[in-house]
Formats: structure tokens, C-alpha cells, sequence
């Protein structure tokens, strides 16, 4: 079976198409590609971008999954030390809801320090955090 993904990241220079017109597109681009055979759509998260990188992948996502039936919602990745750790695990359960099981997801630690700092943390605070709420 050949697979064949749709990746988005959502950057959009300032001498290109809006942001608005950017979003509406990648929907209606995931609609086409569930209906013509791809298997996933592949969604990324930076903050802070001044070209705009998607900062919320699982709105977009919801998105995404609303307008379609098949394909799979992709997070290549989640930057999990800026979220609350019951605050993403709920968006992700609502999301699996929506996208009826079709969540694959992918957490990572973020390398960003511009990134960490926009949200007042460090990676090393950010990971005591998420190590003490982890019950994994």
C-alpha cells in the first residue's frame, strides 16, 4: 500500500497569500486529500515565528478532521514542555473524538529558547514539570 502525506507548517511570507487565506486552503487541501487517497496530514508546532509557523496544530487539526473521514491527524511534533500536561492530554482526547481514532501523535522537548521563554520557562524547569505530572 503506498502512503502519501499532506505536511503543513502554515508559514506564510509577507509577499505571499494571507494567513486567513493560508488556513482556509490547508483545510479545504486536507478535505481533497482524504478524498483522494492520502493517508495523513502532518502538522508541526514553533511559536513566536514571524512568518507565522503554526503555534496551534490541534485547532487546525480539529479542523481538519471535521471535513473529513479517512485520512490520519499527524503531530510531527507537539512541543509537550509549553503545554500543561491535562490540558493536552484533554485537547488530544477531543481531538481523537472529532477525527473518530485517527490521532497519531508525536510529543518532543522543544529546542527553542526563544520558545521557552515566551511561555516563562526553561527546558530544564519544563521538564521537572512534566516529570512530576507524568504517569507514564
Amino acid at each position: 500500500m503506498t502512503t502519501a502525506s499532506l505536511r503543513f507548517d502554515m508559514r506564510g511570507p509577507d509577499f505571499g497569500a494571507s494567513h486567513t487565506a493560508l488556513y482556509k486552503a490547508a483545510v479545504d487541501m486536507a478535505e481533497y486529500g482524504d478524498k483522494h487517497g492520502f493517508t495523513g496530514v502532518v502538522l508541526s508546532e514553533h511559536h513566536g515565528v514571524a512568518d507565522g509557523y503554526l503555534p496551534s496544530p490541534i485547532v487546525l487539526a480539529a479542523a481538519m478532521a471535521s471535513r473529513t473521514k479517512s485520512i490520519q491527524m499527524q503531530f510531527m511534533a507537539l512541543i509537550a514542555p509549553l503545554h500543561d500536561p491535562l490540558r493536552l492530554a484533554e485537547d488530544i482526547a477531543i481531538l481523537d473524538q472529532i477525527s473518530q481514532g485517527r490521532t497519531l501523535l508525536c510529543l518532543a522537548g522543544g529546542y527553542v529558547p526563544e520558545e521557552f521563554a515566551m511561555f516563562a520557562r526553561t527546558r530544564s524547569s519544563a521538564a521537572r514539570r512534566w516529570k512530576k505530572r507524568s504517569r507514564c
